[in-house]
């Protein structure tokens, strides 16, 4: 193919794509090819580039291109002549491979490390159209490649990104911000460019960049990046001051409406404690409520995400979100028509639902949704959505309040036995489930009982109990048996009524007494042991009839405060009764107990010392005094406080009487 048709060709095709469809069908890409593989005349071969690059502009081209084996001859021109004007031309075919097939293309340079260095002499070009044709395909390949990450990093070093950096483009520089945000996001070893302090101060000054929010949240983004990618722990003294400024800068762009900055910020809070505190100090929660309102679902979610995170584990943050509005917001996105938002709206209640008690405050809130969390506790189809609706659920019945009481009345308890038993359902899902059904049980009636155990039955909880029952759910099934087993008076065990209170008993003092029971396991077994000791003399019976009251002594032993003093409220259980204080008195406890003085403990050393005071009544013959197990709940509390101000009124004025009759 001589220059003239090459010349006519071009001259057809372009901006008519019926013809450059008629030409790619005639074979001419080929035909093309072969010129650029064989013609060495500079003009010819610059001809034939642009030729090539307007047939590509069409996916008919392009799928010729690859067909042929065309990408070998342009890497080839690239590798021959990086300076020249033919292999500049090329890259903007190059360009439209990587949208079309950005994997393919990457693989392609990753093989070949000679053409990515001449792609990097590119960018040391003066042109800045060339510039910025190369850093776009390099940055497509890099978001499809991982191999190519690879690659592209050692050719991509730091004097090269302060070179781009200091580009009077700036298209040129917010796309190299972004390619070199992407590298360090993919890049297991140290980052491309070093994070000096020459390269910080650089990403400061554009991060400043006024009137140009694009620019400056790349550059933010790059020094988060930069930041998380050297963080181990926390910040050190050298990065703490450029970190903090930075997070001003979002706050700024915030404020002007750039929602990207959440997600900046989400990743600063994620990589460092300390930051996501000082995030929550500043108060920025209540200004996301404007962004929740959006119509942008993306938008929506990442704000969700932010609220989530920080709420997790502080809350100073979750009280935040409760008094500035936000939980109105998350209740009205449950109704959202994307499932997407539902879902994030949803993990953001499941954090908040964590403060149960600041909840109280906002029941007409929450009301409202109710209805809705019960609906999306049975979508068994969407397993994420109906982890957090359960889990918020579940968090609402930890406490006997108001809350408690108004999901009791929407049927509460039979949409976790439901969930519970249902096979379409995760076993994430089914764990909390079961901690629903163990916090409806706690400080709960009798019928409430009745109806758990009338559900889960004996059988049921053997399966619970079993050793290939995973962690979480023989924790969530451990709690739920403690709490069954509370008694609100000196009364027979619940536990002997629903179910087999021998075998529980037998089965918790196994798990609690092996060499790896986990600390959390041996606390809610204890505690198990412990209301069945408040009962009758027949639950006494079954206790000492297990052997939990030797077990309570190797317990003494644990390292664990809370493990000690539930063993020491069992002992001292025990001692209300002559019986079993001469058993406990047999197994030479009292040198045991004379041990404790000297415990950091103060609630045991206090345990301890009634222990001793009634075996010591014993050994002289005197009766035990019964004790109550457990303080009076807060109603019970308030209705004591109320009968003894009455008595003072009523002190008062037989004594105004007796006085001035």
């Amino acid at each position: 193919m001589k220059l003239d048709e090459l010349k006519g060709i071009k001259r057809q095709i372009i901006c008519n794509r019926s013809r450059k469809e008629a030409c790619v069908s005639e074979g001419v890409v080929a035909k093309v090819l072969l010129v650029l593989e064989k013609e060495r005349d500079e003009e010819t071969l610059s001809t034939a580039a642009q030729t090539i690059g307007s047939l590509c502009s069409i996916d008919q081209g392009i799928l010729e291109l690859l067909k042929c084996h065309g990408l070998p001859v342009l890497l080839g021109i690239l590798v021959r002549d990086p300076k020249g004007t033919v292999a500049k031309q090329l890259l903007w075919t190059l360009k439209l491979v990587a949208k079309y097939d950005a994997k393919l293309l990457g693989d392609c340079l990753a093989s070949n490390p000679e053409a990515v260095w001449s792609l990097g002499w590119q960018l040391k070009s003066t042109t800045p159209s060339v510039v910025l044709n190369t850093l776009q395909t390099l940055q497509l390949c890099a978001m499809e490649s991982t191999e190519f990450v690879n690659t592209v990093s050692s050719m991509f070093d730091r004097t090269l990104f302060m070179c781009l950096l200091e580009s009077q483009n700036r298209d040129v520089v917010l796309q190299s911000l972004r390619l070199h945000l992407h590298i360090i996001n993919n890049m297991w070893s140290s980052p491309p460019a070093s994070d000096s302090e020459e390269i910080i101060k650089m990403l400061r000054m554009k991060a400043r960049q006024p009137n140009d929010v694009d620019l400056r949240l790349a550059a933010c983004n790059c020094i988060v990046a930069l930041f998380r990618h050297s963080a181990r722990d926390s910040m050190s003294a050298h990065q703490e001051p450029y970190i903090l400024a930075t997070l001003m800068d979002l706050i700024s762009l915030l404020d002007e409406k750039c929602v990207d900055a959440v997600r900046t910020m989400r990743q600063l809070a994620l990589a460092d404690e300390k930051l996501g505190s000082t995030i929550i100090e500043l108060d920025i929660l209540p200004k996301m409520i404007p962004y929740l309102e959006e119509d942008n679902d993306r938008h929506v979610i990442d704000v969700f995400s932010f609220i989530a995170d920080l709420c997790d584990t502080n809350e100073l943050a979750r009280r935040q979100c409760l008094e500035s509005g936000i939980l109105s917001a998350v209740c009205n996105s449950l109704n959202s028509p994307a499932r997407s938002v539902q879902v994030a709206a949803c993990a953001c209640f499941h954090m908040l639902s964590r403060s149960v008690r600041g909840l109280k405050m906002h029941v007409s809130t929450i009301s409202k949704s109710i209805v809705r969390l019960l609906e999306l506790a049975r979508q068994y189809g969407e397993r994420s959505l109906q982890l957090h609706a359960v889990s918020v659920l579940a968090n609402l019945c930890s406490e006997p309040n108001n809350l408690r009481e108004t999901l009791m009345k929407n049927g509460i308890l039979a949409v976790f036995l439901e969930v519970y038993r249902s096979n379409n359902v995760s076993e994430a899902v089914r764990e909390k489930s079961l901690l629903g059904i163990a916090s409806l049980a706690y400080v709960s009636t009798r019928d409430i009982k009745q109806l758990i155990s009338s559900s889960i039955t004996q059988d049921d909880v053997k399966d619970l109990l079993d050793d290939i029952v995973p962690y979480d759910m023989m924790e969530h099934a451990l709690i739920l048996i403690r709490n069954m087993s509370h008694n609100f008076g000196p009364a027979s065990s619940p536990l002997r009524e629903h179910w087999d209170l021998d075998f529980i008993l037998d089965r918790s003092l196994d798990i609690g007494t092996r060499d790896d029971s986990p600390t959390v396991f041996q606390i809610q077994c204890i505690y198990i042991a412990v209301n069945v000791a408040s009962g009758t003399k027949v639950d006494k019976d079954a206790i000492v009839r297990s052997g939990w009251h030797k077990a309570a002594i190797t317990f003494l032993k644990s390292t664990s405060d809370e493990v000690r003093a539930a063993a020491m409220w069992l002992l001292q259980n025990l001692v209300t009764s002559s019986q079993h204080l001469r058993v406990l008195k047999d197994l030479d406890v009292v040198h045991r107990l004379e041990s404790l003085d000297t415990d950091p403990c103060l609630d045991i050393r206090g345990r301890a010392t009634i222990v001793l005071e009634e075996l010591e009544k014993a050994s002289r013959g005197a009766q035990p005094q019964p004790r109550l197990r457990r303080r009076p709940n807060r109603q019970q509390q308030q209705q004591q406080q109320q009968q003894q101000q009455q008595r003072d009124s009523t002190d008062v004025l037989a004594d105004y009487l007796q006085n001035n009759w």
